[in-house]
């Protein structure tokens, strides 16, 4: 490779640090589970062991991209590590908080 050529890895930075980014805040946001699964608002992530998610949508949890075909299943499945991811705008409840009716 000519040293007056870029690297392909520099060249693709922009994009690689947004992506890394959004994966930061993601991982900032990943708490231990304390509720029921049914408990967790739309858009909840639900990290699965060997990787990929399932995602909480109305009827339940879909595993993978939303956009996808499959399933919605009413928890997610066995592979989920234990730790949810809240949507950007969500907080967990602190304990003892009232719940909304």
């Amino acid at each position: 490779m000519s040293a007056d050529l870029p690297s392909p890895a520099l060249s693709a930075g922009a994009r690689g640090s947004a992506w890394w980014e959004s994966y930061e805040s993601e991982q900032r946001r990943r708490v231990k589970r304390t509720m029921k699964w049914s408990d967790y608002p739309i858009g909840t992530k639900a990290p699965a062991i060997g990787g990929g998610s399932w995602t909480r949508v109305e009827r339940g949890w879909k595993w993978g991209e939303l956009t996808g075909g499959g399933g919605v299943f009413p928890t997610p499945g066995g592979d989920a590590d234990g730790t949810v991811i809240m949507p950007n705008d969500q907080t967990l409840p602190t304990e003892g908080a009232a719940k909304k009716p």
